[in-house]
Formats: structure tokens, C-alpha cells, sequence
């Protein structure tokens, strides 16, 4: 029986480079999230945004302090997060009987009234999943803003991607606006703090998935990641 030759020193760095290029290869191309074509990844303008080949979706762009802003964004959105959940969303005055609600107490009239489940999905769409999110992402941009990671940044990112779609916070704000056109007829409706709060919540939301997509985020994720290499831990 033949034995298994050693490997020379040639061969493992034959290896080796032939494993960071491949590397490098694949992290020039990028997938298109709605046909899966490849494409390979070029250098764009400023403002400019490429796109596929086959069915025109958007592939990434080239925006200017894309994090500086990202990071505006997501602390305001934090912020309007906590008012919205702060102060009362509506109050409704019915024959001199008056009663305000928050979005909160509304979760736990759905659990007093037996339904569970209804008010268990409408905490998680629209309070746990949003918050996790925003905060999610501002641990991965702040220390990126500085030139630093925190562990398990992978793991955050991949997070938020999961939870992108089941954050539904804007359904809950029309189904609200339908709500409330349906009963001005019927009872005198005032909106507070929370309600207006909310609907800049939303608005700040869908801005931040304009500010920063997520190829360009991983990318400087795998920056930040290479750049731990560095004694001063800075990127490089």
C-alpha cells in the first residue's frame, strides 16, 4: 500500500494562494435577490445605484456618509420608538365616557380578552421585532463609525436580516387610520403624542433601508473584520 506523500512547502502556499483567490473572486460578485444571476461587482458613482442585467432589481449603491446618516436615522427612530410607546396613542370619548390607549395596553386587552396568541403576534410584529432591529442595527454601526467591531457582529447582521420582514409596524399604523375613519362617526376620536410618534417611526424606518443597503453593510462588516488584524484595531 502506498502512503499519502507529504505535502512540500511549494505546494501548501500553491494552496494557499489559490484559496485567497477564490476568496477574492467570489467577494467581488454579487447575487441578485430577486433572479439569483451573478454579477460582478464594479465601482459606481456617488448617488448611483447598479442594477441587474436581467430583471433590473436593485443590486447595491454608492451613497455618500451612508453611515453617519444610518446612524442619524436609527437614533431617531429609537427615540420616536420609546414616545411612541411612552404616551397614549388615542382617546376615545363615547356619550361623556372617555377612554384612552395606548399600543401597548392594546396587546394586553387582546390577552385579557383570551387571545393569546393574536396578542402574542402583535407584540412580536410590532413592538419586540422593530426594537430588536434598530437596535440591532446601531450595534453594528456605531462601533463601525469609530473604526471598531463588537463580538458577534456576523451574528447581529444576519439577525436583522431575518427580522427585516417581520417587522410590520406599518401595518399596524393603516390598519389603525382605517380604525379610526371607520369610528369618527361614531364617537369623538383625539390622537395623542404616541400616534404621531408612531407614523414618524414608520417614516424613519422605511428611510433607513434607503441610507445603507445590506451588501454595502456586510462589506464593512468584512472590512472591520480584516481590520482587527491591526494592532490599533482600526480598519484598513
Amino acid at each position: 500500500m502506498l502512503g499519502a506523500r507529504p505535502s512540500s512547502d511549494d505546494s501548501m502556499t500553491r494552496r494557499v494562494n489559490d484559496g485567497d483567490l477564490v476568496e477574492s473572486v467570489l467577494s467581488n460578485l454579487v447575487a441578485c435577490h430577486e433572479c439569483d444571476l451573478l454579477h460582478e461587482k464594479v465601482a459606481i458613482e456617488i448617488g448611483a445605484e447598479a442594477r441587474c442585467m436581467r430583471c433590473n432589481a436593485g443590486l447595491y449603491t454608492n451613497q455618500q456618509n451612508s453611515i453617519d446618516r444610518a446612524v442619524a436615522v436609527g437614533l431617531a427612530a429609537l427615540i420616536m420608538f420609546v414616545v411612541a410607546n411612552s404616551f397614549p396613542f388615542l382617546q376615545i370619548s363615547v356619550s361623556g365616557n372617555s377612554q384612552s390607549m395606548s399600543i401597548i395596553s392594546a396587546v394586553f386587552a387582546l390577552s385579557s380578552e383570551g387571545q393569546w396568541l393574536l396578542a402574542v403576534v402583535c407584540f412580536g410584529f410590532i413592538l419586540l421585532f422593530p426594537l430588536l432591529r434598530m437596535v440591532g442595527l446601531l450595534y453594528i454601526l456605531l462601533p463601525l463609525r469609530l473604526h471598531r467591531r463588537l463580538p458577534g457582529t456576523e451574528l447581529v447582521f444576519r439577525g436583522i436580516v431575518f427580522l427585516s420582514p417581520w417587522s410590520m409596524m406599518e401595518i399596524y399604523l393603516f390598519g389603525a387610520i382605517v380604525a379610526l375613519v371607520k369610528l369618527a362617526a361614531m364617537a369623538n376620536i383625539e390622537l395623542g403624542h404616541s400616534f404621531w410618534a408612531f407614523a414618524l417611526l414608520n417614516v424613519l424606518a422605511a428611510v433607513s433601508l434607503q441610507m445603507i443597503d445590506n451588501h454595502s453593510l456586510w462589506e464593512l462588516i468584512s472590512e472591520s473584520r480584516e481590520g482587527e488584524e491591526s494592532p490599533a484595531g482600526e480598519l484598513v
